[in-house]
């Protein structure tokens, strides 16, 4: 694990979005229990289940590698959630995730196929190795999608994840829409790419044809650095 460039910036950082989310009316809390994140995640979409990724039943999800984060409305509704876990990419994050999600499912009985075993040879993938943090299970409710509250909500999990496990990259997966139209950039993703991993038989709720998007320590350094400048837009009055 690499020290942070200015833990105070960071503390600063944080404390900016988190203050920007409660100007507009939410309140965003952390936690650990993910059989907990199973029935709310279920319960706020129709029955779906979670991710293999994030199922306890299906991986182990110790509090120490793994939290999740929601997001509610001053009525009490949480209207957003999130999920990141940190684990070790060995040789490189290339060589790993496909046979690291594809176990995972394996554990729940999912049959999941791809169509490649590699990434394209110029992934990104191939450079990271070591303390990765995969980031998922971001969904927001269609009511609340036109309060700008996505790209600070985002911002605020991967700041911490990025403060609580110092990993060499925060990475993603998502479909082409997501990746085009979600503006990932502005989240703090500085690299995208697709075709990351492509799937004959894939996870539910996953696309044939994954983008992968990349936030390494320099981006995610950046990202501190521009909230910190940029605070007063986020201050609350």
């Amino acid at each position: 694990m690499g020290a942070l460039v200015d833990p105070l910036a960071a503390a600063r950082a944080i404390a900016s979005v988190d203050a920007m989310l409660t100007k507009r009316g939410f309140t965003a809390a952390l936690e650990t229990d993910f059989a907990a994140f199973s029935t709310l995640r279920r319960k706020l979409r129709s029955g779906e289940p979670e991710s293999a990724v994030f199922d306890p039943l299906a991986s182990a999800i110790p509090a120490r590698k793994a939290f999740w984060m929601s997001l509610t409305n001053g009525e009490g509704e949480v209207v957003a959630l999130q999920a990141f876990r940190a684990d070790h990419a060995e040789p490189t994050l290339a060589d790993w995730a496909l046979g690291w999600m594809m176990g995972v499912y394996l554990k729940r009985s999912e049959l999941v196929v791809p169509q490649s075993i590699d990434p394209p040879s110029t992934s990104i993938a191939y450079k990271l190795s070591g303390t990765v943090v995969y980031h998922g299970e971001l969904w927001l409710k269609h009511e609340v999608r036109g309060e700008q509250i996505l790209e600070p909500f985002a911002r605020l999990g991967m700041l911490s994840s990025y403060i609580r496990w110092r990993p060499k990259a925060i990475w993603a997966l998502s479909s082409g829409k997501i990746a085009y139209y979600a503006n990932t950039a502005r989240w703090g993703y500085a690299h995208q790419e697709r075709g990351f991993m492509r799937w004959q038989f894939q996870p539910d709720g996953a696309c044939q044809s994954e983008w992968l998007s990349v936030a390494d320590r320099d981006s995610l350094e950046r990202l501190i650095r521009d909230v910190v400048i940029r605070r007063s837009e986020y201050r609350p009055d």
